[in-house]
């Protein structure tokens, strides 16, 4: 049976630990997580996919290490490198299978199609989209749960972690396709201006 990117966060953060330190961040992380899930068991749906696959492994990591006596901004690093690691493969694949001729042309088309659904408003998003076609999809993030789990857990200094897994899977899907975000709440802006196009001659 495949293991949950919790699972997968707890492996790939026990790799920059000691054979002693693992066992221990291993365990720490597993209550915390039994605990936020308790906590945020009458979130929508749309959310849980959010909060258990991506927030809660990073937030239960960085407490984890901070038990361990690590220094914040340390422990914020650590957490950070092991979720980017951990999406690394997921990037790749993406990279792969728009290698398929023509397929990057539909990237704009798909985005402005599926984000509504993906990053729904049960879920805690909320978007403005402007006018597209099919070489560009612009819109603004107004509202991510992100950043606002972050808040409400008491660790907002974790939220850039997942603007960055953004940056590592969409950064460099193609060479004709250019992401364009300047941007995040995470990072201290009113909203996230997402852009992605295929420039035109």
């Amino acid at each position: 049976m495949s293991k949950t990117r919790f699972e997968q966060m707890q492996d790939q953060l026990c790799t920059h630990l000691s054979p002693e330190q693992g066992p221990r961040v291993r365990q720490a992380m597993a209550r915390e997580y039994e605990a936020l899930s308790a906590q945020y068991a009458q979130q929508p749906k749309d959310m849980e996919n959010h909060t258990q696959n991506n927030i809660f492994p990073v937030v239960t990591a960085y407490h984890a290490l901070l038990a361990e006596g690590m220094a914040k901004d340390d422990a914020v690093q650590l957490a950070n490198d092991s979720f980017l690691e951990l999406m690394e493969p997921i990037a790749e694949t993406i990279r792969k299978a728009l290698k398929f001729p023509g397929l990057y042309q539909l990237m704009p088309w798909l985005w402005n199609t599926l984000m509504p659904k993906l990053f729904s408003p049960d879920a805690g998003f909320r978007f403005t989209f402007y006018p597209s076609d099919r070489h560009q999809v612009k819109f603004d993030m107004e509202a991510c749960p992100y950043y606002q789990v972050c808040q409400e857990l008491g660790c907002p200094e974790l939220g850039p972690t997942f603007c960055a897994t953004d940056d590592t899977c969409y950064g460099h899907m193609h060479p004709k396709l250019i992401w364009n975000r300047t941007q995040t709440i995470a990072r201290g802006a009113d909203c996230c201006d997402f852009d992605l196009y295929i420039p035109q001659k």
